[in-house]
This record gives structure tokens, sequence and C-alpha cells, in this order.
């Protein structure tokens, strides 16, 4: 697919290499439907370029979404492992950016939004709502136990309305370089939540994950849309505004 025009321009230079835009037009997903995006860098149709899909419905009233745990079931999407989704290579360390427009219906667990991650051994980034107005940005050295990650609360994340969900990281193996943003405005009440020895991100099979943190584990409650991934560049500040402007329009924002 085409970018639209001010979505392109909000971003300037950099370019999605995993990128989700809901087609509300072609109805639920398990009945058919896709999400238009693109994988590995080229346009395609997520559910015929290694989507996987699970249970994923069309958000009916507002005709928009990747329907996740509502009503205790668990919905999610997963896009097959590329090593373009791999933020490192055990020393090395990749810049990242995760974008999102998020509704979260209501905080009964910590839920996964986007994740690369799963099984023993096999961690490597996540984007994690915590509770109402807390999130957390994670990037694992191979295991849960071995990480850098940055939480912060009082964000406008708070459920029942779409937000702009971001996560930046500038691949400098501290948490401090970790940046979480809900809308236009970057979250600064932040702790460190590293745990154990970083040396940097490893490059394994886990999917990208959508709505879910590990098939079974913190199921999102609520939908996501408009999911980008963004390697090796910290999105500076004026394209994530950039981007929350332009968007905000489609979710009534």
């Amino acid at each position: 697919m085409l970018l639209p025009d001010e979505i392109r321009g909000a971003i300037g230079p950099y370019m999605p290499y995993l990128l989700d835009f809901w087609s509300g037009d072609r109805g639920p997903v398990n009945a058919g439907g896709s999400w238009e995006g693109m994988v590995n860098g080229t346009s395609a149709t997520l559910n015929g370029a290694g989507c996987v899909v699970n249970n994923a419905e069309q958000l009916g009233a507002v005709n928009r979404g990747l329907c996740n745990g509502n009503a205790g079931n668990q919905y999610y999407a997963e896009v097959a492992d590329n090593d373009l989704y791999s933020f490192g290579a055990g020393s090395t360390a990749i810049p990242i950016t995760v974008v999102a427009w998020g509704y979260c219906q209501g905080f009964v667990s910590p839920q996964g939004l986007v994740n690369k991650l799963g099984s023993t051994n096999q961690f490597e980034w996540s984007l994690l709502c915590i509770s109402s107005g807390v999130l957390q940005g994670t990037c694992f050295d191979l295991t849960s136990g071995n990480r850098i990650a940055k939480r912060v609360s009082g964000t406008k994340y708070t459920g029942n309305a779409w937000y702009q969900i971001a996560l930046t990281y500038n691949g400098s193996k501290s948490w401090t370089g970790i940046n979480l943003w809900v809308d236009e405005t970057k979250a600064t009440s932040a702790t460190n939540q590293s745990a154990g020895s970083y040396g940097g991100m490893n490059n394994l099979n886990q999917p990208v994950r959508f709505g879910v943190y590990e098939p079974g584990v913190f199921p999102a409650v609520g939908w996501l849309d408009n999911i980008m991934v963004f390697r090796g560049v910290e999105l500076p500040d004026e394209n994530i505004i950039a981007l929350y402007h332009a968007q905000r329009h489609l979710f009534g924002v």
C-alpha cells in the first residue's frame, strides 16, 4: 500500500518496515478481511505475507481496529519473524521506534501491545501497558531477567478513548535511552525497571505480536490500529508529534 500523504509527510525520510493499517471496509479479518501494510519494507496485505490471525475482529461501531482481549477472549495478530524486526545481534544495538494507536477498555492485568518475545530465552523487545496510565518499554538480552526497561506513570492512556502510543530506543544499551509517548507528550515520570545484565538485544526467531504479550499471557483489552515499526531510527520528537496530528482525525480525537 501507499502511505497516505499526511502520514508520509509526518515521518519525513523515515520508512517503517512493519506497518498495519486496518482495512475497515473489508469486514472482520476472520471473515475474509485483511490489513493493508508493509512487511519487510514492501507493500503487502499482511494476512497474505506471513501474518497469522487469532480471532481478530473488526470493531463494529467505530469500524476500525484490531479487537484483542475483549470480554475475556484472547484476540491477537502476529507477523512472522524477520531479521528486520530484531534490533541487535548480541553486542550490537540498533535504534527502534514503535508507534501505535490504542483504545483500552479496561485494566484487569498488564496488557501486551506490540512485542517480539516468547518462551524461554526468546525475549527481544516489548511495549506493555502495566495499568491505567502506566506504560513500560523493554529491551531484553535473551531472557526476561536480563533487560533494560523504563516504566512511566501518570500518562493519559487511561481507557475508553483512542491514544497514540510510542516507544523509542536510541541503541545506547541504557534504560535512559528508552522513551515512551502518549499522543504528543513524552512521558517524564519514569522509573528504572532494568534487571540482571544487558549486553545487547539478540536476533531471535519469535514473531511480532499485536495485542498480547505472548500467547496466553497479558492479552490486551480493547483495540489497536495504525501500528508502525521503524528499524535503525529513534524517530525524532517532531516526527512523533507530527504523526499524532496527522492521524488524530482518523480516531475522532
